[in-house]
Formats: C-alpha cells, structure tokens, sequence
C-alpha cells in the first residue's frame, strides 16, 4: 500500500489583494484544476525546506497566475452573496439553518439557496461545511482534542466532525494532523 501526503496552502486574503493592485478579488470555482500551476505549488512545497530555495519569488508567481487566470473582481457590497458571507462570519459554527438564514434576507430557503449557488458555485450548506473544515484544519495543528474541535467549529460531535472531515478532504483529522 503507498501512502499519501498532501500540502495546504493558505493565503490571506489580503495578500491576494496586494498581489492584484490592492484590488479584492472573488474565485467563483472552489475547485480549480490547472496541471501548471499544480507543479508550480508543489514545487514550492517540496522546496520549503531547502533554505536555498526562493520560495516568495516562485510563490509570488504562482499566486498571480492563480489571480491572472482564476479571480474576478469582488462582488459589489451590495450583492447577496456579500451580505451572506458577513452574515457567516457571525453565525459559521453556531447551528446553521437555511430557514433562519433565509428569513434574515426576507427569502424562503429555496430563493435563497439559488441567489447563494448562482454567486459562488456552490450551496450555502457546502459553503458553511467548507468554512468549517477550513476552521478545523487550522485547530488541527493544536493539541486539541477532536471533540473540542468538532464543537467549536460547529459539528454535533466527534464522529460527525470525522465523517464530513473525510468527505470533504479525503483523509481523517488524526491523518491530517500527523502529516
């Protein structure tokens, strides 16, 4: 059996901002598959380790292709999509309701749920899913232990928090924090 590894890399955004002319940028694909810039980044990862290496030039590039070919500019703040996503930031890992979220724009679920994917690509079920895994990758380079991890990031328990971890990256949070 071969083992796997995988890199993350996160970006604030206001880097990405600086990188396009202090201009704020918006990804409408969560998803992006480019074998470039694939090799790009894991170049970088491989070489994080050589002090040699230039790592802010390389990833200073592969950050403006990724901007250059993949990012369009931010939404107007008077967008739906806008307003939803500071909305989250004030309830991502409470117990999230579409019905309640919905209400709070004077939508039904289903208006809002096709406002939410036509923006971004995606529904605001995933969307609120992908935050929270964000969270917790974050949380998993601590010595928490999953069950604080899994509350605080706003799963019901443990076993859930495993089960939509490994969904959504392929891998199990004891796999992700031991890599």
């Amino acid at each position: 059996r071969v083992g796997s590894s995988f890199f993350t890399f996160y970006v604030s955004p206001d880097i990405v901002t600086y990188l396009n002319n202090n201009t704020p940028v918006f990804f409408n694909n969560a998803l992006i598959q480019d074998p470039g810039l694939f090799q790009q980044l894991f170049s970088i990862a491989a070489s994080c380790h050589d002090p040699r290496s230039d790592l802010e030039e390389t990833l200073q590039k592969a950050l403006q292709q990724l901007v250059t070919c993949y990012a369009s500019p931010t939404p107007d703040t008077n967008h739906f999509n806008t307003r939803f996503r500071r909305y989250l930031e004030e309830e991502i890992f409470e117990k999230f309701s579409l019905e309640n979220a919905a209400g709070k724009f004077g939508l039904d679920k289903y208006k809002f749920i096709r406002l939410f994917k036509q923006e971004t690509g995606l529904t605001p079920n995933h969307y609120v899913i992908l935050k929270r895994i964000e969270k917790s990758k974050v949380l998993l380079q601590t010595n928490n232990n999953l069950l604080d991890i899994a509350i605080e990031t706003g799963f019901y328990d443990a076993t859930h928090f495993c089960r939509v971890f490994r969904k959504i990256t392929g891998i199990t949070p004891l796999a992700y924090r031991k890599a």
